[in-house]
């Protein structure tokens, strides 16, 4: 009872860090290249990840690390971090968080999706249908632009180009899902397969700021730009640690559910605390009922 308790706690503040990040990143990415902002989130997760996998002994349980589950485990960072994280930055600096938190979970049932096609898995009316509720919540989010999504009044364009980068991210994460997924059986270790994915991003996205030239760029980053950035690399790892740590209590059935609870923070969070750079309003509001509640028919049934 104790533990079953200890897990659905864990399981249950997991998505309020991942929605917190997301209000974050809208922060402190508004006024910084995107290219640099990932670079910077990404990098506080390698010492904190490791370092928890370290206190917990993860290192000591029976590992496979084969060509392949390290090849996995790249792409699935490379999906994840780096060119999933692009996108997404790309979109909240465009749309807001609110919106993009919605439109990036249609990964859950894009990713049951590709599950079918890829691993052969079954896909059952039950889940059909929460797919086709999480599609008419994105619909609704198409239809939300206000007036004054960021400080100055967002196009028609831009606001389709912000929708098609958190579409365009959405895919990539269900990728990221895919792959990480075969690198965790081959490993053994949910947690270790993480850390390998982000050691690869971090060393990948370093390239590519200094092939781009924007690495004078990062020390020209306001301070409270960077801080608003570091922090969002910050309680994602968080979100990560108390969402695998949950793992160890309860089975991913019912952690899952729980863990896409994330656009919710998101959508109260930017309500709450942003409403000058970001406007919430009521196809927003319906919109996240709707992805959170097709999201959770996708990952419970």
């Amino acid at each position: 009872m104790v533990e079953e308790l200890t897990g659905f706690i864990l399981a249950g503040v997991s998505p309020i860090f991942f929605g917190l990040s997301k209000i974050l990143t809208r922060k402190g990415i508004l006024t910084t290249n995107l290219t640099s902002g990932v670079f910077v989130t990404i990098l506080p997760s390698v010492p904190i990840l490791l370092g928890f996998a370290l206190v917990t002994g993860e290192f000591s349980r029976p590992l496979a690390f084969t060509p392949w589950t390290l090849l996995m485990g790249f792409l699935g960072g490379f999906f994840n971090h780096n060119l999933g994280r692009q996108l997404i930055y790309g979109s909240i600096k465009t749309i807001g968080a609110a919106r993009t938190s919605q439109v990036a979970t249609i990964q859950v049932p894009l990713s049951s999706l590709l599950a079918v096609l890829l691993l052969s898995e079954d896909l059952s009316v039950i889940v059909a249908a929460g797919t086709g509720i999480v599609f008419l919540g994105v619909l609704l989010i198409a239809f939300s632009a206000p007036s004054g999504t960021t400080r100055r009044n967002v196009g028609d364009l831009a606001f389709l180009k912000g929708l098609g980068l958190g579409l365009g991210g959405s895919v990539a994460w269900s990728l990221a899902w895919i792959t990480s997924r075969a690198a965790v059986v081959g490993i053994g270790s949910a947690l270790l397969a993480a850390l390998i994915g982000y050691l690869f991003s971090v060393v990948l996205q370093s390239i590519l700021v200094v092939v781009k030239g924007k690495f004078a760029e990062i020390s020209k980053i306001s301070r409270r730009d960077l801080s608003y950035l570091l922090a969002s690399g910050f309680t994602t790892s968080l979100g990560y640690m108390l969402y695998y740590s949950s793992l160890g209590f309860l089975p991913v059935v019912l952690v899952a559910p729980l863990s896409n609870l994330s656009p919710v923070v998101a959508t109260i969070g930017s309500y709450a605390l942003i409403q000058k750079i970001e406007r919430v309003n009521g196809l927003v509001i319906i919109a996240t009922i709707l992805v959170v509640l097709g999201s959770y028919i996708v990952v419970a049934f």
